[in-house]
């Protein structure tokens, strides 16, 4: 509800055009599609944020409506599917979902592949594993999407703590196939000595960091860890309003002014678009 109050009062905070926009631009990899807000209006937002791209899943809508916001504006939204659907599945047929023995989901999971056979999705996910439901990261349903993703040469982004079992899964998955991508929503909660390991273990391994700003800012081990692995990171906001939004990404800046110009780039908006724009 406030963040169709903030869109329709839009003209009162816009923070208005400029010819010179913000730099470098932002590509946000972990943005919620949301029905409730003005899309026109929001595209205005980002150019004035300098944020050039957005995009994920839709939150608690169906996978059209990503597609709907793309259509609309193709070089701005960038659509992923799975997130809502494969949570309904699993929320009515439990352990049936995540064994593939539910017909639902093995149909959705046949649509799915049509879809990005035909290019209409760019990822697949955010995909909860951990916690809330908790279900195996590298179960029968977790390794059809993993092999979707290395077929379609798209990214997996998954949601799960890092706890130990769901760590170790989460390797199992990783090494299975290495053409898959792994995107790790918030890099899982973890901090900077687990996911230093993990990127040195798995290079398909990559992760966002929305939800991180607190300890990117704070810890300055995490400045160090975007050093070393400085193609591997994304920037993610994964807010539900305007206000969070505008906040969230004056943030990143702030960062972004601290990290060497090569770096900031690539976090920016390199890697995300290497990842959308695979060599074949």
């Amino acid at each position: 509800m406030l963040s169709s109050f903030l869109l329709l009062c839009l003209p009162l905070i816009f923070l208005g055009p400029t010819s010179a926009q913000p730099s470098p631009p932002i590509i946000d990899l972990h943005f919620h599609f949301n029905g409730g807000w003005d899309i026109d209006a929001f595209v205005k937002q980002m150019d004035a944020l300098g944020v050039a791209k957005a995009g994920n899943a839709p939150w608690g809508a169906p996978d059209a409506l990503a597609l709907e916001w793309a259509r609309k504006y193709p070089d701005r939204f960038i659509p992923f599917a799975g997130k809502e659907a494969i949570r309904g599945f699993i929320r009515s047929d439990g352990e049936r979902t995540w064994t593939l023995q539910a017909p639902a989901v093995v149909a959705y999971l046949q649509q799915l592949e049509a879809a990005l056979k035909a290019g209409e999705f760019k990822g697949i996910g955010e995909i909860k594993t951990y916690p809330g439901p908790r279900f195996p990261a590298d179960s029968p349903l977790m390794q059809r999407l993993w092999s979707l993703s290395a077929a379609y040469r798209v990214p997996l982004s998954i949601h799960m703590d890092a706890r130990d079992e769901p760590v170790a899964e989460m390797e199992r998955l990783l090494a299975s196939d290495r053409q898959g991508t792994l995107i790790w929503a918030h890099a899982g909660g973890a901090g900077p000595a687990l996911v230093r390991r993990l990127m040195q273990a798995h290079p398909n391994l990559h992760a966002d960091l929305s939800g991180r700003l607190p300890a990117v800012v704070r810890i300055r081990e995490w400045k160090v860890l975007l050093e070393e692995f400085p193609d591997r990171f994304f920037i993610g906001t994964d807010v539900f309003t305007l206000a969070e939004f505008i906040d969230t990404i004056s943030s990143w800046r702030k960062i972004l002014d601290q990290l060497p110009p090569a770096t900031a780039r690539k976090l920016a908006h390199e890697n995300a678009e290497k990842l959308l724009n695979p060599a074949r």
